[in-house]
């Protein structure tokens, strides 16, 4: 029997259950060499693979303890970072079961140390075309687990910062084939969750933001033309130009910036169709784009596509007019106090334009002023909704419909001095709109 260390034998710990001592003694024989010489190659020799990693695979089916758990985690964790083939040669050995032996972890009461070790196996795993062997119908089930538990952990309160890289790393891991890629954005939702991470609060963990722009970055890489219409709309779903403008302008950490770009660059490709530059530009990219070309960058990377970036805003900016770009920016949320806001001329000739698509702008107007904390963006969305009803023969009317006057009585007594004279003016039009005074003038 070949002891691992101070640690229990396995051919101790697995007396009583269905692994033989044969299994055992292969999982102690390289458990040893992992913690003492480092050299697994002999370990991992044709011929000797299939046995050790279907040792492995029972350990983790059978085996309930949580240190038994572990030590077979960082076990196959090691054969899979091997060599590229062994996340080929891990899959081949599943058998009917697929990935239970590894699913079974998420479901029951695991550690979180052996649950981020499952989700980083099995996120390597699926990216196998070994998995196309498999029953496909088992796989899609564990496939929902796996994708169920790091939903669980992004969207949980307070997960440490530890516990959410490990949980972005298994969903980068997943992310790097294509076939898994074109699945994950089928549900245009998908992204949403991964998204909110780009949300101020998480600004201050550089690691969280890199692994998070990185599960971006890669599926920002175009495949089939449907394909790409489904993460075009996705990106669009979980505003995502706005969030990385967001970083671009509050992230200093020279390598999240590198990714942030890369993303937004090919976001920004003519094989994304122009959805996604034009909330690019209304959510300020090229404002903050120009901040970054102040500064001086080492990295040819970041140089290079900076200037790719500019070029394509810029091109596309040339073929907008003033309301596509005014859209664009109250579509992206990010409002800001640009020309047109308070341009009578562009409200003149623009105002109608409000009510197309649905009253989309409107509406989004409206959403700006309920889900919005900063003062900027509801002075903002306050002034506008004014002048449209103050242009607007039905704008009174119109704006009723939205349900805003709630909102803006309680805008009435913000902590912002502008907030509270925007949102004052905004109420006054809409008690006493203009065309009304107009028809009685007439009178």
């Amino acid at each position: 029997m070949v002891s691992a260390g101070s640690l229990a034998p396995w051919t101790v710990i697995s007396q009583g259950s269905p692994m033989d001592y044969h299994q055992a003694d292969i999982l102690d024989s390289f458990e040893w060499s992992m913690r003492h010489d480092g050299d697994v190659s002999s370990k991992l020799a044709s011929g000797k693979i299939e046995e050790l990693t279907s040792a492995l695979l029972l350990a983790l089916k059978e085996l309930d303890s949580i240190d038994s758990s572990k030590r077979a985690c960082a076990m196959l964790l090691k054969i899979l970072t091997f060599e590229r083939s062994m996340p080929d040669e891990v899959v081949a050995c599943l058998g009917e079961a697929g990935f239970e032996p590894l699913v079974r972890h998420f479901e029951k009461s695991s550690s979180v140390q052996v649950s981020c070790s499952i989700a980083n196996a099995m996120g390597m795993m699926l990216c196998s075309p070994k998995v196309a062997d498999l029953n496909p119908v088992l796989v899609e089930t564990q496939t929902k687990k796996f994708l169920s538990w790091l939903s669980s952990v992004v969207e949980s309160k307070g997960t440490p910062p530890t516990e959410l890289v490990a949980a972005l790393v298994a969903l980068g891991n997943y992310l790097r084939s294509n076939t898994n890629r074109a699945a994950f954005v089928k549900d245009k939702s998908s992204l949403l969750p991964i998204a909110t991470l780009l949300e101020k609060d998480y600004y201050a963990q550089v690691q969280v933001e890199y692994q998070t722009v990185f599960a971006f970055w890669l599926l920002s890489f175009a495949g089939s033309k449907e394909q790409n219409a489904a993460v075009e709309e996705a990106m669009n779903a979980a505003e995502v130009p706005r969030r990385m403008t967001s970083v671009l302008r509050e992230v200093t950490a020279e390598k999240v910036v590198r990714v942030t770009l890369a993303v937004l660059r090919n976001l920004a490709k003519d094989y994304f169709g122009d959805a996604l530059r034009r909330e690019m530009i209304g959510a300020g990219l090229v404002g903050a784009l120009e901040q970054l070309c102040l500064r001086r960058w080492n990295d040819q990377d970041i140089r290079d596509d900076l200037s790719e970036l500019v070029e394509l805003l810029q091109t596309e900016l040339q073929v907008m007019s003033t309301f596509d770009v005014y859209r664009g920016e109250v579509l992206s949320g990010a409002l800001s106090w640009t020309p047109a806001h308070k341009d009578e001329v562009f409200w003149r000739e623009n105002t109608e334009k409000l009510e197309r698509n649905n009253l989309e702008v409107l509406r989004c107007l409206a959403r700006s002023l309920h889900e919005s904390q900063d003062p900027v963006v509801l002075s903002v969305a306050c002034h506008d909704l004014g002048m449209f009803i103050k242009h607007h023969e039905r704008g009174r009317h119109i704006t009723q419909t939205l349900g805003v006057k709630p909102r803006l009585m309680e805008l009435m007594t913000a902590e912002d001095a502008e907030v509270r004279r925007q949102a004052l003016t905004c109420v006054q039009i809409l008690m006493i709109s203009h065309h009304d005074l107009m028809v009685s003038g007439q009178k």
